[in-house]
C-alpha cells in the first residue's frame, strides 16, 4: 500500500496536535509495512500512489489539489480537523444581540438558534461550497470523535462515508515521569497546569480569574507569540490584581512537559473550543487529574475527568476544586483508560480505513 500525506506548504513545520499526530501514524504505518511519503507540494506526482490523506486542509488549495487526484482517479480521504467555534462566534464574534439572548435564554439554547442561524448563513458563502465539494468528494472522512463528525455532517451537509479514527498518546512514555524533578528545578510545591499556548482561545484569563480565591498556584507552559504577548500582560496584570500566584515556564520540552503533568494537581483546559486536546491526554496519562471545556469531545474521551464550561469563572473553579481533591483510585482509573489511546492503536484505525476506501 502507498499512501501520500498531503501537507498545507510549510505544515509540517508548525508544531501542534495535528502535526503530531500525522508523524507518529506516519511512523507506525511504516512499522506496519506501509510506503508513505510526506510532502508539501502543490502538485506531487501520483503515479504509483494508491491513497492520498489530506492532513487539515485549506478550503482553496486542498480543494484544487482534491480535484487534481479526482482527475487522476486516486482516492482521497480527508483529516478534517473540524472545529465547532459556534460558541465562540456567538459570545465573542457575533452581533450583541446573540450575547444578550444568551444572558436572557441560557447559552444552550441561544447556541442553538445561533447554529441554525450559521448554517443557513454560510451556505451562500464560496469558502464553503469549495469545502462542500472536497468533504463530498472524498471516499472517506477520519475524524477523531463523532462530535467532529456530526458537526462535519451537519455544516457542510457532506454525503461521505466517515469513520472516527482516534487521537493517540506514547501512553507508556508519560507513564514514566518525575514530578519531583520539575518541583526542584521551578521552585514549586502545590500548583495547578495549563498545557497550552497562550492566547485568548485558550481562555487563560478565564482561568486567571477562576483562580482567585483558591490558594494555588496557576502555571502555564507554551509559547507565547504575537498577539498572545498582549493577551499575556492581560492576564498577568489580573492575576496581580486578584492575588493569584502566576508563573509561566515557557515552552517546555517533551520530557519536562511529561514531568508537570505528574506534577501538578490538576491540569486544566478551560478553552472556548478543542478537539480532543492532546496534553489533556498526555496529562491523564501521567495520572494528573483534569479539568477539560465543555466545548470538546469529552463524553467520548473525558468522562472521569471534571468538566467546566469556559464562559462560566464560577464553572471552572468548582471544576479545579474538584479535581484536585479528586480520589486515588479515580486517579488510577483515568490513567489506566488513556492506555487505550496509543498510536499503535491510532495507526491500526487508520490502516483499517485505507482499506476501507481501497475495497470499495
Amino acid at each position: 500500500m502507498k499512501v501520500l500525506f498531503q501537507l498545507m506548504p510549510k505544515k509540517e513545520l508548525r508544531v501542534g496536535g495535528g502535526s503530531v499526530r500525522m508523524r507518529e501514524i506516519a511512523a507506525q504505518l511504516r512499522k506496519n509495512g506501509v510506503t508513505v511519503t510526506v510532502t508539501d507540494a502543490a502538485e506531487p506526482p501520483l503515479r504509483g500512489v494508491d491513497l492520498i490523506h489530506f492532513w487539515d486542509f485549506d478550503e482553496v488549495t486542498t480543494y484544487k489539489q482534491a480535484a487534481r487526484a479526482r482527475k487522476a482517479g486516486v482516492p482521497y480521504v480527508v483529516s478534517p480537523i473540524a472545529i465547532n467555534t459556534d460558541f465562540y462566534g456567538m459570545l465573542h464574534k457575533a452581533n450583541p444581540a446573540w450575547r444578550l439572548l444568551a444572558r436572557v435564554t441560557g447559552a444552550r439554547i441561544a447556541l442553538m438558534a445561533f447554529s441554525r442561524w450559521t448554517d443557513q448563513r454560510v451556505k451562500s458563502n464560496s469558502a464553503w461550497r469549495r469545502t462542500h465539494e472536497l468533504l463530498g468528494g472524498a471516499a472517506l472522512l477520519v475524524p477523531t470523535s463523532l462530535k467532529e463528525a456530526r458537526y462535519i455532517r451537519r455544516r457542510f451537509r457532506t454525503g461521505a462515508p466517515i469513520r472516527v479514527t482516534p487521537n493517540g498518546i506514547p501512553t507508556v512514555y508519560f507513564a514514566k515521569a518525575r514530578p519531583e524533578r520539575f518541583k526542584k528545578k521551578h521552585g514549586l510545591d502545590t500548583f495547578v497546569l495549563n498545557a497550552a499556548r497562550t492566547e485568548v482561545l485558550k481562555n487563560q484569563d478565564g482561568l486567571v480569574r477562576a483562580m482567585a480565591g483558591t490558594g494555588l498556584t496557576l502555571v502555564v507552559a507554551g509559547p507565547i507569540t504575537g498577539y498572545g504577548k498582549d493577551y499575556w500582560q492581560d492576564c498577568v496584570d489580573e492575576a496581580k490584581r486578584l492575588g493569584v500566584p502566576l508563573k509561566h515556564v515557557g515552552n517546555l520540552s517533551t520530557e519536562e512537559l511529561r514531568d508537570a503533568y505528574a506534577a501538578a494537581s490538576a491540569h486544566v483546559l478551560c478553552s472556548w473550543y478543542e478537539t480532543t486536546g492532546q496534553v489533556s491526554l498526555q496529562a491523564a496519562a501521567t495520572g494528573c487529574p483534569i479539568v477539560q471545556t465543555a466545548q470538546s469531545p469529552h463524553e467520548e474521551y473525558f468522562e472521569l475527568a471534571e468538566i467546566c464550561r469556559p464562559e462560566s469563572v464560577r464553572s471552572i473553579r468548582e471544576a479545579i476544586l474538584r479535581a484536585v481533591a479528586m480520589p486515588a483510585s479515580r486517579r488510577r482509573a483515568l490513567r489506566s483508560r488513556m492506555k487505550r489511546y496509543t498510536w499503535e492503536s491510532a495507526a491500526k484505525a487508520t490502516q483499517d480505513a485505507y482499506r476501507f476506501v481501497l475495497k470499495r
